[in-house]
């Protein structure tokens, strides 16, 4: 049985938010901070997401927003950002015995050893962020790191959460009623449509196919778009869009963690 816990410290558009705190005019305003030699856009604050800015996008190809809607736009000035990083990771440090430094902007802390209310500390621990630093933090809390990353793109997405979401407790994320999560077992419990695939495994290879297996090849992809909306029903009344969004952009990872030899999937349908 797993009982740890460990919490996902990320701090919001770093880069973007160490210009600010220098520079408090820059508050509410899209900004950008720009990759070496002034190529691309690395870092945006909310206001530049919502001009529709991509992360990695080249400087001139969005030129024209930047110029129409006043962002600011910075240079990349490392210095800064690796002194407001140490900033952080010290307190992050003081905050917990088990920190683990994952990159300029993220810590993972291990909360298992402690007797406290993880998000009480969590908040706790953005308030005291903020407060020292001035730099803004999301803080994902669950039963793996996996899946605080996750969280912690929950505790980014949804303003309602105040910069914190803990899976610590929740099971079952990625599941609809039932254990069946193909397509016939989907089209009858969410349609009420029984299909046939008995001519899944027949012999496709062959040049003269039999009008059953044109039949179901012409059908076989019909109901999925009707399975599609009733799922995202199921998603928004649950409150689980923006888990699912995150476990999405989460698979590159999870793809790596299999290729190193990850043996806990946490997208298992196992109890």
């Amino acid at each position: 049985m797993n009982n740890k816990v460990f919490a996902l410290i990320d701090c919001n558009a770093f880069y973007v938010s160490c210009e600010r705190v220098f520079n408090p005019k820059l508050n509410n305003r899209p900004v950008v901070a720009l990759s070496n030699n002034d190529g691309c856009i690395i870092s945006r604050s909310k206001e530049a997401k919502a001009l529709g800015i991509k992360m990695g996008v080249p400087l001139f190809k969005v030129k024209d927003i930047v110029e129409k809607e006043n962002v600011f736009v910075f240079s990349s000035n490392y210095t800064l950002y690796a002194d407001m990083s140490r900033r952080v990771m010290n307190i992050i440090s003081y905050s917990s015995p088990h920190t683990e430094i994952y990159s300029i902007d993220e810590a993972f802390v291990e909360l298992s050893s402690l007797s406290i209310d993880y998000e009480e500390y969590a908040h706790q621990l953005r308030k005291t962020i903020l407060q020292h630093t001035g730099i803004p933090v999301s803080i994902g809390i669950a039963s793996t790191k996996t899946l605080s990353k996750v969280a912690n793109h929950k505790a980014k997405k949804d303003e309602t959460l105040n910069g914190v979401c803990s899976l610590v407790g929740h099971k079952n994320i990625d599941r609809t009623y039932s254990q069946g999560h193909g397509y016939k077992d989907l089209c009858k419990e969410l349609l009420n449509i029984d299909i046939s695939k008995k001519q899944q495994s027949s012999d496709w290879s062959n040049p003269d196919l039999t009008k059953e297996q044109i039949n179901y090849a012409a059908t076989d992809v019909m109901h999925l778009h009707a399975i599609k909306i009733k799922l995202d029903e199921i998603l928004k009344r649950q409150n689980r869009e923006l888990l699912v969004e995150a476990c999405i952009k989460f698979l590159p990872i999870r793809v790596e963690l299999d290729l190193r030899g990850w043996e806990n999937d946490i997208f298992s349908h196992s109890n």
